[in-house]
């Protein structure tokens, strides 16, 4: 198959009020050679029509057809047909700013990345739910939604001379409290995505938050746009303004199974100092599990009760002495934690 320059994956469920403005916004991008793959998640309203509608104006769109499964089943199978050089993930209720897509094709370009990373910026789908958000203020949610997705001070990241390579980048984002693990919030080279096997976790919410630290992690170049390149909408009933629940906590629970097993991997190939802020990171989530979602299950219930002992048999970083807390590393990576605790 001829290859595109970028392939955009959007999957879509029930979004007949948002998606078509979302097509708009990727189909009218400066950057041309593009393809949009969206992927029907057995939505039961308009949604598929008005795919089918583009489709037939505009044969840049690609649809995918599945059974209601999830995000993650559609995103993993868009990428398996995926045929561009980079690929980028739009939600589908989200919008692009105008000539994103230029922008960090020539960025990536220039600077032969595996990654760019790119500022993104926030708005209420109405002036009523911008006032019943409050309720969600609560939970958590106020930084988001005061563009806390605007990054500044990382600039020298587009410098010519030596590429910086993503643990570098993690290492400085996230102690200055600006790390955001949304995958729309950057643009990959599609064969550093094959290569590595990159994978969404299937039926979980948040799938974005250990592909994004495995991408990271793994990225050998990366580089940093301070424009603002994409606009997330706030809007009733989706996803992120859905109040936490059990699943919330289930699906945080096996996020951080996986990212632990992943940072056992590659530990040995990280600076000291990436993999310090790297446990750092995942101690602070697991903190935030057992502050904020663990009063979603419950010890009565027998579903509850496995997710509560996995969570308890995940390790909590320390030094690696083999008594408890410790953690559960292979020889060959205790050794070099041992040094990064001494030097911490």
């Amino acid at each position: 198959m001829e290859s595109v320059k970028v392939s955009i994956i959007t999957p879509c469920y029930n979004v007949e009020q948002y998606i078509g403005e979302c097509l708009d916004s990727v189909l009218s991008q400066s950057l041309g050679d593009i393809e949009m793959i969206c992927i029907d998640d057995g939505s039961t309203d308009s949604t598929r029509k008005i795919l089918e509608d583009y489709k037939a104006k505009d044969p840049r769109i690609v649809i995918i057809e599945q059974e209601n499964s999830g995000p993650s089943v559609g995103r993993n199978a868009a990428m398996d047909i995926a045929r561009g050089e980079y690929i980028s993930f739009v939600d589908s209720d989200d919008l692009m700013a105008e000539g994103a897509l230029e922008k960090c094709y020539v960025l990536a370009h220039e600077y032969a990345t595996d990654v760019v990373h790119f500022n993104a910026d926030t708005f209420f789908d109405s002036p009523e739910f911008k006032e019943q958000f409050k309720l969600y203020e609560e939970q958590g949610q106020r930084d988001l939604a005061n563009n806390n997705y605007i990054r500044s001070g990382y600039e020298k990241y587009n410098s010519k001379g030596t590429p910086t390579d993503g643990p570098t980048l993690f290492s400085a984002m996230y102690p200055a409290g600006t790390y955001r693990p949304p995958i729309w919030l950057c643009f990959f080279r599609g064969a550093f995505l094959k290569e590595h096997g990159f994978r969404f976790i299937k039926g979980i919410l948040h799938a974005d938050d250990p592909f994004t630290f495995e991408t990271i992690l793994s990225a050998k170049s990366v580089a940093f746009c301070d424009d603002v390149l994409y606009r997330r909408r706030f809007r009733p009933d989706s996803i992120m303004t859905t109040p936490f629940g059990r699943r919330n906590a289930v699906s945080r629970i096996i996020g951080q199974k996986k990212m632990l097993g992943f940072l056992d991997s590659i530990a040995p190939a990280l600076s000291e100092d990436a993999l310090r802020v790297a446990m750092h990171y995942l101690n602070y989530r697991r903190k935030i599990i057992e502050e904020n979602y663990m009063k979603f299950l419950s010890e009565e219930e027998e579903a509850d009760l496995e997710y509560i002992n996995l969570l308890a048999s995940l390790p909590i970083y320390g030094q690696p002495s083999g008594g408890q807390g410790s953690t559960s590393f292979s020889s060959r990576v205790k050794n070099k934690l041992k040094r990064t605790f001494k030097r911490g």
